[in-house]
């Protein structure tokens, strides 16, 4: 069986316990069809389409119908600094996130997110 383009929500299958849930991306580019879990590197669908379609269930096509409703989203940035020390932030909208690397810019260069100007330096 061959997926079709579009995006899906799947999970392993006969894990009655196993509530995560993942994102199944199939595009194609150029003649070539590839499959992409969550946000793992896309792989060529002919080689590894059946394993997936043996491990996963498909739950359900995914469509701009019908958005994604989140909630509690919670993002997670960890890292070590030069000293090793451990540090972690965690945050629940994009804009604490763009506020986080606006004011810890170390932090954003070593991402390589690139932040516009906001302030005027006169």
């Amino acid at each position: 069986m061959k997926i079709q383009p579009g995006y899906y929500k799947i999970k392993l299958r006969n894990r009655s316990l196993d509530d995560q849930y993942h994102y199944l991306r199939v595009f194609n580019r150029g003649n070539t069809r590839y499959i992409q879990l969550s946000n793992g590197i896309p792989q060529e669908a002919i080689n590894c389409e059946e394993v997936l379609l043996n491990s996963y269930e498909l739950v359900k096509q995914i469509t701009h119908h019908h958005p994604i409703e989140v909630r509690n989203a919670i993002m997670t940035i960890s890292w070590q600094d030069e000293d090793g020390d451990l540090f972690e932030l965690k945050i629940r909208n994009i804009h604490a996130l763009k506020r986080v690397f606006e004011l810890f810019p170390r932090l954003a260069k070593a991402l390589h997110v690139e932040m516009k100007n906001t302030h005027d330096n006169k």
